[in-house]
């Protein structure tokens, strides 16, 4: 989509090496552009508050069974079911705190020499700075799946700490 439309870039990891996470080539994720940009900037890794806050994440890899599933339903209706907003399937994935988020790109972005120590740090909304990244440390980011498991969608894919 970045290719496509590029009226709907924004935010550090669109504007970022933005030719890092697009191609047919393995790339980082957004979420690991951000965390190392962010990294970058503070010289350590943050969380806000007590990193209690929700994040549900999930690999590429383990949505694309569903979109191939989802594509041989567009192709084989030639008529849509529904609104465009019933049509749109929202997927979930592993529910992890913020603090535990951080903590392992802390110990990954410490041994590449990124930032000093391997621990992360706990600040204030404030303290750490602006983008996306603080606001989505400070918010529970959860997904609910129901379209999707109708369709036979169901999370089974490695977390994000163990990977």
């Amino acid at each position: 989509m970045k290719l496509i439309n590029p009226s709907m870039l924004k935010g550090g990891p669109d504007t970022v090496n933005i030719w890092q996470s697009c191609g047919p080539v393995p790339a980082l994720g957004v979420v690991q552009l951000i965390f190392r940009e962010k990294a970058k900037e503070l010289g350590f890794v943050p969380y806000v508050g007590e990193g209690s806050a929700i994040f549900n994440c999930l690999h590429v890899n383990a949505i694309a069974p569903f979109m191939l599933k989802v594509l041989d339903l567009a192709l084989h209706d030639d008529t849509p079911q529904g609104s465009v907003s019933e049509r749109c399937f929202p997927v979930g994935g592993e529910e992890i705190n913020w603090k535990n988020v951080s903590e392992t790109f802390a110990k990954v972005l410490h041994a590449e020499g990124l930032v000093p120590g391997p621990q992360a740090r706990s600040v204030t909304l404030d303290e750490a700075g602006e983008g996306e990244l603080p606001m989505l440390m400070a918010s529970n980011v959860m997904f609910a799946s129901r379209r999707a498991e109708k369709l036979g969608y169901k999370h089974n894919g490695v977390g994000l700490v163990e990977s």
